[in-house]
């Protein structure tokens, strides 16, 4: 039989535990409710957005939704990534206002919030439209840390830190699929095969996935001579790694592919990439035939990666 001490502690375990949920159910109603109430852009449906415009002083990229496909404006409609489009629309959906922050326009600049047409400005525009052209999105976005941002709509006076994360940038490689040739794995490069010009001919290959070393195919060294191993494997994965930096369509140029530099990348399955690359007016294009659609440009230091021959991985040695 239960003591008066007992049965005074189990009345008191029970009540505390009845206050902890009815506390719990109304603060989580509250918490609910004051999240709904703080979304920065409550109107916006990030699926129904067709258009964004991205910029920032230097820098303006259009794009536009094409089907299920997003493309940018100021390349000629060339495809960008459509994850990435879609994570900042929702990324602006879901954002949270946590306090406001300066209402004076001389304090701008501190926050990066200042006009994307003044001088010293860091800040990125975004400004997204539906398919009917009414604007969704009208937003400067500031400092950026983690998971909070200083933001401000461009008419209004009040800069806002919020809670959320976009991820934006003013450099055209970081919306574009990279790298160049598109290779999955790049330790999975069986041969690669340089044509040059000229005529002359430079292989290299793996006998398997597990083998250590790419080797010359066809080299016969002499006996004060050996390889520089080290250049030779990092010469495929240099060229599984080439990234663009500017794309237009093929035809607007006038480049004579016939005497381009060629490579072939083979991999362990069979597959082979065919990459052309010319100079033209000190700078560097690039062209893969399974894409001949569109011209690449590429670092200028990728033609000299190719520029080479069975001599450029010659190591003398030593007479003993």
């Amino acid at each position: 039989m239960l003591n008066t001490r007992t049965l005074n502690f189990l009345v008191l375990v029970t009540v505390i535990g009845m206050l902890a949920l009815v506390y719990f159910y109304f603060n989580t109603d509250s918490v609910i409710g004051s999240t709904e109430r703080n979304l920065l852009l409550p109107g916006l449906n990030a699926h129904r957005v067709s258009k964004l415009v991205v910029k920032d002083h230097d820098t303006k990229f259009t794009f536009y939704k094409d089907g299920k496909t997003w493309r940018i404006l100021e390349k000629n409609g060339y495809p960008v990534l459509t994850d990435r489009i879609e994570e900042i629309l929702y990324g602006l959906a879901d954002m949270r206002i946590v306090e406001p922050k300066t209402s004076n326009p001389a304090h701008f600049a501190t926050l990066g919030v200042n006009p994307v047409s003044e001088d010293d400005s860091k800040a990125i525009e975004l400004i997204a439209t539906d398919e009917n052209g009414i604007e969704q999105v009208h937003l400067i976005v500031g400092k950026r840390d983690e998971l909070k941002v200083f933001v401000r709509r461009p008419e209004d006076l009040q800069a806002w830190l919020a809670y959320g994360f976009v991820d934006l940038s003013s450099d055209f490689r970081d919306w574009v699929r990279q790298p160049l040739l598109g290779l999955a794995d790049e330790d999975q490069v069986s041969k690669v095969e340089i044509m040059q010009p000229t005529g002359e001919q430079l292989v290299i290959a793996k006998e398997s996935v597990d083998a250590e070393d790419f080797q010359i195919t066809d080299l016969v060294l002499q006996q004060q001579e050996s390889l520089d191993l080290d250049a030779i494997n990092s010469l495929p994965y240099a060229l599984a790694e080439i990234e663009y930096i500017d794309v237009m369509p093929a035809a607007s140029l006038d480049i004579d592919w016939s005497q381009a530099l060629s490579v072939n990348l083979t991999t362990f399955n069979g597959k082979t990439t065919h990459l052309m690359l010319k100079k033209l007016e000190g700078q560097t294009f690039a062209m893969v035939t399974e894409n001949n659609e569109w011209c690449f440009r590429v670092p200028d230091h990728t033609y000299a990666l190719v520029s080479v021959d069975k001599n450029d991985f010659l190591v003398p040695q030593p007479n003993v």
